[in-house]
C-alpha cells in the first residue's frame, strides 16, 4: 500500500468516491492512485478532489507532504472516534445527560 492509499483509507475514501466526484473513470482513478498509471489529467482531478496541491501527492517532494497529511488524518480520525465513544458512554451511563449536575432532582439507588 502506498502513502496515498494509506491516506485515503484513513479518511474513509475509496477510488469509487473519487471517481464519482471527479467524473473520471473508476479504473483510471484506481490505477493512478496505485501508481500503475501516470495520467496528469486524472492525477490533477484527484488532487483537486482532495483539495491539496498536485505536488503534495505526486512528485519529488510528495513523500514528506503526504506523510504530514496522513498524520493529520490520523489525529482527526482519533478525535472523531473519541468523541463518538464519549457520546456512546454518556448515553449509556448518563441517560438524562447532566441534569444532576444542574441541580435537577433524580431518583437514586439507596
Amino acid at each position: 500500500m502506498n502513502n496515498l492509499q494509506t491516506y485515503l483509507e484513513i479518511k474513509g475514501l475509496t477510488a469509487a468516491d473519487i471517481s464519482v466526484g471527479t467524473k473520471c473513470g473508476y479504473h483510471s482513478v484506481q490505477k493512478n492512485i496505485k501508481g500503475v498509471r501516470n495520467n496528469r489529467f486524472v492525477r490533477e482531478a484527484i488532487a483537486t478532489y482532495l483539495d491539496v496541491p498536485y505536488t503534495h501527492i505526486w512528485g519529488a517532494a510528495s513523500g514528506r507532504h503526504i506523510r504530514k497529511m496522513i498524520l493529520q488524518a490520523i489525529k482527526e480520525t482519533a478525535n472523531q472516534r473519541a468523541r463518538a465513544e464519549q457520546q456512546r458512554l454518556e448515553r449509556k451511563y448518563l441517560p438524562h445527560g447532566d441534569a444532576i449536575l444542574k441541580g435537577h432532582k433524580q431518583a437514586v439507588n439507596a
